[in-house]
Formats: structure tokens, sequence, C-alpha cells
């Protein structure tokens, strides 16, 4: 920065406005308070797998009879069953009736995400009798769902999230390439078999990446400046050895253009799974090059900055993750270390928590409402905007795994 001497800065005070600039407090990461959300008020076989930032609204799962799964809805108040769908449009009066689920055994609506306004998003199967056949789908406060597709030549879908504003990501599969792109949607605007945008793919020079896929998207109500993240391969190859692998890049979608996330070396892969409405985004990057190993690093300002995230256990093990990341700068990820549990010396992806340099293990962060067991780890299923966290985990004295909303102290 070249400033006339006068108005000159510290290093220390630009420090503090590089940090302010990406929406960082200043403070270690928070404790939380773990309270069981299904313990007394929800039914039996009824599975927790998305909650609302507020804590009010709940979407989950229960087993059907013949087999697979159906998805429920929680206002706060009462509970709806969220039907199945299926690949036949009511609306145009098609001669076939719709199936609906077809094979009983292999039917699933499972509920991914849920904002405050009880918009729904989730991946299933139905009509088909492939158990890979995912597909994602929109329900608003629980009312009959939708599939989202751009067109009709999507086969698969999945990875459906969405932010307080109803802004949707997911990623498709095109039929009969079987290449991946990553997409968004307004749950307004859905139409059935189209309306969803396909963000493309990275170049590199005149090289086309044949493949996307959309992890996230922070809350920010405008469409045309929403950023969206995920990873993509960008038209280069890497070699390794006899085997020669497309390069993936992280990028960030914004006002109709994709821009490539660096990773350590040009030709080594990255990965973005989360960003915050500051701009600055998550994720992972290959840190050797056969892509064996990946640290867990963040993008300011378009520059690659290794969290140097530590296994606790001092094993030494290579393999850290970035995924999520507050407005206050907290970040969340996960990273495996070896452990004696469940009667032998096991590895697990452990969840941390990062603050202005300072990393901590999530389940030693839990400091009040319930005792989790120290060596089988938390399972991080949603990280909401506030803070909040919905998780899976063994308590002390405990039977099985529950369902708890972690808020911060």
């Amino acid at each position: 920065m070249n400033l006339p001497s006068k108005f000159k800065l510290s290093s220390s005070a630009l420090l503090v406005l590089s940090l302010v600039a990406a929406g960082h407090a200043f403070a270690a990461p928070k404790t939380y308070t773990a309270k069981k959300i299904d313990a007394g008020s929800f039914p039996s076989g009824y599975n927790v797998t998305a909650v609302s930032p507020n804590g009010k609204k709940y979407a989950g799962t229960k087993s059907r009879s013949g087999g697979g799964f159906e998805a429920w809805y929680y206002n706060g108040s009462s509970f709806k069953t969220i039907p199945f769908i299926s690949n036949v449009d009511w609306s145009t009066k098609d001669s076939n009736p719709p199936l609906g689920c077809r094979y009983s055994y292999y039917c699933e609506m499972i509920p991914t995400d849920i904002n405050n306004n009880g918009d729904i998003v989730g991946q299933g199967k139905w009509d088909s009798y492939y158990t890979n056949q995912d597909h994602v789908w929109i329900s608003r406060s629980g009312g009959k769902p939708g599939e989202i597709k751009a067109t009709t030549n999507v086969d698969r879908s999945f990875g459906a999230s969405l932010n307080a504003y109803g802004n949707i990501v997911f990623t498709a599969r095109q039929w009969p390439t079987y290449d991946h792109h990553a997409m968004t949607q307004h749950v307004s605007t859905y139409k059935y078999n189209s309306g969803a945008k396909d963000l493309g793919t990275l170049k590199t020079g005149d090289k086309v990446g044949k493949a996307s896929w959309a992890s996230s998207t922070p809350d920010i109500k405008s469409n045309s400046s929403r950023p969206v993240v995920g990873y993509s391969k960008n038209g280069e190859t890497r070699k390794v050895s006899y085997y020669t692998y497309d390069v993936i890049k992280g990028f960030i979608y914004k006002n109709g253009k994709m821009t490539e996330l660096p990773a350590f070396q040009s030709t080594w892969d990255s990965k973005a799974h989360g960003i915050n409405k500051y701009g600055v985004a998550v994720g992972e990057a290959g840190s050797r090059q056969d892509q064996m190993t990946y640290h867990a690093v963040k993008w300011v300002n378009g520059k690659i900055i290794d969290l140097n995230i530590k296994p606790s256990d001092g094993s030494g093990l290579d393999q850290k993750k970035a995924l999520h990341i507050t407005d206050d700068g907290t970040i969340h990820g996960i990273v495996k270390e070896y452990r004696y549990a469940d009667g032998g010396r096991r590895g697990y992806d452990y969840p941390f928590v990062y603050k202005d340099g300072v990393q901590k293990r999530l389940m030693d962060l839990v400091t009040s409402g319930e005792k989790f067991l120290p060596f089988i780890p938390i399972k991080v299923l949603n990280v909401n905007p506030n803070g909040s966290l919905l998780i899976q985990g063994k308590v002390e004295g405990g039977s099985g795994w529950g369902y708890y909303h972690l808020t911060p102290n």
C-alpha cells in the first residue's frame, strides 16, 4: 500500500484493518452449550437432519413401511410429512400418472438444509430401481416438493444447500456425457425440469474444464452479487508416475464470472467448501504432488493462506479440511486423528474450530449441557450463519447416537 509518509500506518494497524475487512473479530473460539433436540418432543424414529439457524424449525427422516425413508417438517408446533414426488409433472397433464415411490426399498427423501422461512432442500430417490440415482428437491413449509433441474437432460443431482433468502446451490450430472456442473436456483423461481442456472466450469487459456461442483453460498440476498463457491476442473492435467490426472481448483462465482482460487502449486488441487458474506472462502489444498494429503486453507482477496491445523494426537497425519466459515471469521473443519476407541486404535475425522490463529477441538469447547464421550468424535451436520451447530454425538451414560443443537455461549 503506497501512502504518503504522514498517512502511513503501522504494520499492526494494517493487520487490524485487514482482519476487520475479512470479517474477523478478535477472540479465540467460543464455547458451546449442547441441548438434545429430540428428547421428549420428537416421536420415536424421527431423525433430525437439518435445523434452521434460529433453532425453531426442523426437518428430517423417518423409516417408511416397505423400506426407505420419508421426510418430515416441524414448524415449532406441529409435524408434517413431506410427500414423495415423481418425475412426471401434474401440470403437463401427462397421460401417464405420477409413479411416486415405485420401488419401495429404494425410496428416500432426506432433507439436507432448512432456513428460517421453512424453505427445505434435500435429496432423494424415487421412480428408480438404482440406488445411486439421487435427485435434489425443494419444499416450502413442508408442502408438495418438486425436483430441481436446469434442463431435462440432468439425470442425477446432489449436495443441495440454501441460505436465509432461499438461494440454493447444488450439483447436477448431465446426460449422456456424465459431466457434473455447479448449479444455483431460487425457491421462488422454481419450475419443473428447468430454471436452475448452470455456473459452467473453469478455463485455462483455451483449455476448458469438463466438470464443476457447487459447495455453498453465504447469506446475501442479491442474486447478482451473491457469490457461490465450489471446485472445478480447469482444463489442465498433472502427471504422477504413469498416471495423468485432471487439475481441480476451487472457485468463486460472482456477477456471472467464475474465478479460480489458487493452490500451493499451479498444478496441484484445491477445493472451496464455504464462504462468508465478506468474501472469505475456506476449503482444502493438496500438500504434495500426488494429492494424497491436504491442508485446511482460507482465501482472502484471492490469496491462499494455510491455517496450519495440527492433529492434537501428535500423529503427524496430513489430512485436514476447512468446511465452513461464519461471518465473524470462525472456521469449522475436520482433521484426521488416530485414537483408541471402540476397542482399538482407529482413524477418525475430528471436528476443529479455528479463530484468529487459535485451534480447538470442537468436543473440548462444549462446556455445558451434555458431556460427550472424549474419544468418539462429534459429527457436524450443519453450521448455521449465527454460529449454532447441528451435530450427532454420543454422551457419557447415554445409549447410541443423539442429535444435539450447540449454541455459542
